[in-house]
């Protein structure tokens, strides 16, 4: 399983964590991927291009000419493990995907295009719990525009 991991060459942690990681996965015949942003800390994650991200995830898609039999999302109430790891080999954390930050158009054609199919923290409240009301109803307004987009798309919600 290839890693990308974007920290910043400010991180305090960037040697004893960061680089202690891709060394040890590296060791283990692991493929990790690090960017490091000239100037910043620790948070925010993000780079200023997200180029190279969506390099590194369209670059691990399989090949449409590929021969590979299409991936089955189906389930019905209880998912079976396959499907879980059908889901799981497609998934990606994407905080606040439905928090009204961004453009949800352009986040829809990212996961989209890259064949996200699990999508990790799409409805995360963190510090935003006071409104959870007023979130969860934008929430479900911007939804259908998920699912119209694909309708196999399972987004990651506050338990």
């Amino acid at each position: 399983m290839p890693i990308l991991h974007v920290c910043g060459s400010l991180d305090p942690w960037l040697d004893s964590q960061t680089r202690a990681a891709e060394r040890r996965y590296r060791e283990l015949g692991g493929r990790f991927t690090v960017l490091v942003e000239d100037g910043k800390g620790h948070f925010p994650t993000a780079p200023k291009d997200p180029k190279p991200v969506v390099d590194f995830i369209l670059s691990r898609q399989p090949s449409e000419r590929s021969g590979r039999r299409p991936r089955d999302y189906r389930f019905d109430g209880t998912m079976s493990r396959a499907v879980l790891g059908t889901y799981l080999s497609r998934a990606i954390s994407m905080e606040g995907l439905l928090n009204g930050r961004g453009d949800l158009g352009d986040n829809i054609r990212m996961l989209k295009a890259t064949g996200a199919k699990f999508i990790g923290r799409g409805l995360c409240l963190w510090t935003g719990e006071a409104n959870l009301l007023r979130n969860l109803k934008r929430a479900k307004e911007q939804l259908p525009k998920v699912h119209a987009a694909d309708p196999d798309m399972i987004l990651q919600a506050p338990g």
